[in-house]
């Protein structure tokens, strides 16, 4: 019980370190949320990315404080990251991400 709570306490620090939440994570699919701001789901076979069915998306109802002022950067960067993904991903697992 207690290995459990710090292991908890590990992976809730880890996530707002790195501004990431798991959502899902199973052997076929895992999905987080980056930054509050976007949802990134990526299909598996046995914690293996299929990372051709990436998918990130941002978030309906997010509000910010900020108005975004170059919101077709924001576009082009959210489709580079997904590129980037799929140039980079069969190195990748869900098991030991590099």
């Amino acid at each position: 019980m207690l290995i459990e709570l710090w292991l908890a306490d590990e992976l809730e620090t880890l996530e707002n370190l790195h501004l990431w939440h798991a959502v899902k994570v199973h052997p076929d699919f895992l999905e987080f949320i980056y930054a509050s701001m976007y949802r990134v789901s990526i299909p598996c076979v046995k914690f293996k990315p299929v990372v051709q069915e990436l998918n990130i998306k941002r978030l309906d109802h997010v509000t910010t404080k900020l108005k975004d002022s170059f919101p077709q950067l924001s576009d082009l960067m959210l489709r580079m990251a997904k590129q980037t993904v799929i140039r980079d991903g069969n190195k990748m697992s869900i098991r030991k991400v590099e």
